[in-house]
């Protein structure tokens, strides 16, 4: 909780011009998203940053199992709503609330992972969330060569396809690993209308690096309905032992603002 307070105050100053300031008192939303890497299941260092991130809403991302139990035996009274949904190797996906989960539907899939969409009772009122885990840039026989040219037009089938279950009238986050930057599975939530939290904080930290990789990339994402929702900071952390960073962002209501 301090950590999130330090980085807003010292956020006055550099955020980008679409980043609203909080107000002192207002309601507010924390949520937290993260693939956290099924090759680290219950990694002690994973348990304490969601820990001292304090977000009220944590979507993850390939969790299995492993994962869920030490979840459940670290959270279990910080976050009494959980769901997890364990699926096909690194598909997994977890969702951890401080408020009640009042919808859960797990997306199904139309390449490798589902996704997950749910409704959230929050101090801001519902707000729906579809996390999701896009198709790698593998070909079927994990060619990453063949990958990165089969795979982005599989990538947007999955986001129209599980975006097609989000409804319309109410508040709206989509976060997770879309294994892409800015290709057709971004536009496809950016043409809902969507904003990115890293673009309106002016965010550039990338939020994936690998071993003996000399490049880092921006391949997670989250999504929100400025309609509805007032994003007033976000940030990636650097942190963790999965081959993914951390994305936090904070909203407070819209319309609460006016």
């Amino acid at each position: 909780m301090r950590l999130f307070a330090c980085f807003m105050l010292l956020c006055a100053g550099c955020a980008g011009p679409d980043l609203v300031p909080a107000t002192a008192g207002a309601p507010a939303l924390r949520v937290l998203s993260w693939n956290v890497n099924y090759g680290v299941e219950g990694h002690p260092d994973a348990l304490a940053l969601i820990a001292r991130l304090d977000a009220d809403v944590v979507l993850l991302q390939e969790t299995t199992p492993g994962w869920e139990d030490a979840l459940r035996a670290t959270f279990a009274a910080r976050y009494p709503h959980m769901r997890f949904h364990h699926c096909c190797g690194a598909g997994g996906l977890a969702v951890l609330s401080r408020h009640p989960i009042a919808r859960d539907e797990v997306v199904p899939a139309v390449s490798w992972f589902p996704a997950w969409r749910g409704v959230v009772q929050t101090p801001l009122g519902p707000v729906q969330l579809l996390s999701v885990h896009l198709r790698p840039p593998f070909s079927d026989d994990r060619s990453v060569v063949r990958g990165l040219v089969e795979t982005p037009p599989i990538r947007a089938r999955e986001m129209e396809a599980f975006a097609a279950t989000l409804e319309d009238d109410v508040a709206t986050i989509v976060a997770g690993d879309f294994n892409e930057g800015s290709g057709d599975a971004v536009a496809q939530v950016r043409s809902r209308g969507l904003q990115s939290v890293l673009d309106r904080a002016a965010v550039s930290t990338p939020t994936w690096r690998w071993d003996g990789v000399p490049f880092r990339l921006r391949l997670d994402h989250m999504f929100f309905d400025a309609g509805e929702l007032a994003l007033t900071a976000a940030e990636v952390l650097e942190e963790g032992p999965s081959d993914h960073f951390p994305i936090l962002a904070r909203f407070e209501s819209a319309a609460r603002r006016h």
